[in-house]
């Protein structure tokens, strides 16, 4: 199987519960081959009722949670086109002020913020990051490390205030 098919099936529920069907039937293929019909059936209705409780499970949890991870994943609009996909163009070659972040909402700040570091081409560990900034065709991530002027440290440092203050 692809490690990746696994990493993304990882990180839901139900893709954890395919994952242990999965390896769970492998095993009990592998171990009860020669084994009667009453204990590969018996086997084959152990398996059912933990894949049908877990599913249950999952499936109950509150719609509250339900709603936050929908809510999680709603990309937050993109800039305009004109101006390269940027909410601050200019955010390496000039400070930046608080006023002109009032407009931005605080998931907006962390993109401005972020801008700083992918010009510089840093690979970013956040999957909503990478997903953001690969959109952009300016964008080439080729640093896990990047070197910031103190003009840019600066800005970073003004846009974390106002994220914090929000």
């Amino acid at each position: 199987m692809d490690a990746e098919v696994i990493k993304a099936a990882a990180t839901s529920p139900l893709g954890i519960l395919a994952l242990l069907i999965l390896v769970l039937s492998g095993l009990a293929t592998a171990f009860f081959k020669t084994a009667p019909i009453r204990v590969k059936v018996l086997i084959f209705v152990l398996m059912l009722g933990a894949a049908v409780t877990f599913g249950a499970v999952v499936l109950r949890q509150p719609a509250a949670e339900a709603a936050q991870r929908d809510k999680d994943v709603t990309p937050e609009p993109r800039p305009p086109a004109e101006l390269g996909g940027l909410l601050l163009p200019q955010s390496s070659q000039r400070q930046i002020q608080h006023a002109e972040l009032a407009q931005l909402s605080p998931a907006q700040l962390r993109i401005a913020r972020n801008e700083i570091y992918a010009r510089h081409g840093l690979i970013f560990k956040a999957q909503d990051l990478r997903d953001h900034f690969g959109h952009f065709d300016w964008y080439r991530p080729t640093q896990a490390q990047v070197v910031l002027s103190p003009l840019e440290q600066q800005n970073i440092r003004t846009l974390q205030e106002e994220e914090k203050a929000r």
